[in-house]
């Protein structure tokens, strides 16, 4: 399949993270959608026409989770580490519905509860349950991620870093649904 065919499935889709037009520029960057799947280095578009193109549920949370992972060091409460390791463990036949989900979102009340606002764990915990509730939010785990990463004084990456990680992970977990629909 064409890029140009892909964008036309997208675009009228709206993230409030990046610009239409910003992911066209990097779409028609190549003629065959697959060149541009392998050699992206955005994860936010991956994960986005993913999401538009209705990758199961399961998939979108494994990719999601082990985005969040990313800055899984940084992550003070047990919950919050549970929550990750529940997303990267999702069971092929769970969805948006299922008890999985409603447990993890327990356990972000918990965290949240806890009183620990300085600690930078609650903006990982909620970009990931985020992201398993909407298309905006499969963008914003990257971006969450990004803005932790920054309260790494060890190591802070960038958010290209961050950007190309997540693009690894989205071809890692997703390249194979999103082939089935092309």
């Amino acid at each position: 399949m064409t890029t140009k065919r892909v964008f036309e499935i997208v675009q009228n889709e709206m993230c409030p993270y990046f610009n239409m037009m910003e992911l066209k520029m990097f779409l028609f960057d190549y003629e065959l959608f697959s060149d541009f799947w392998n050699n992206c280095k955005r994860g936010d578009f991956m994960i986005f026409i993913a999401c538009i193109l209705g990758v199961d549920f399961a998939s979108l949370s494994k990719t999601r989770g082990n985005i969040a992972n990313i800055v899984r060091h940084l992550m003070r409460h047990e919950e919050s580490i549970k929550a990750v390791d529940a997303a990267m463990s999702m069971p092929e036949n769970e969805n948006s519905n299922s008890g999985y989900l409603l447990k993890i979102i327990q356990d972000s009340i918990n965290v949240s509860e806890s009183g620990y606002i300085g600690d930078a764990t609650i903006a990982y915990y909620f970009a990931n349950i985020a992201a398993t509730l909407s298309l905006q939010g499969s963008c914003y785990v990257i971006y969450m991620v990004a803005a932790a990463s920054r309260y790494d004084f060890g190591h802070s990456f960038t958010e290209c870093e961050i950007q190309n990680m997540a693009a690894c992970i989205c071809r890692k977990y997703l390249t194979n649904c999103v082939s089935k629909h092309f």
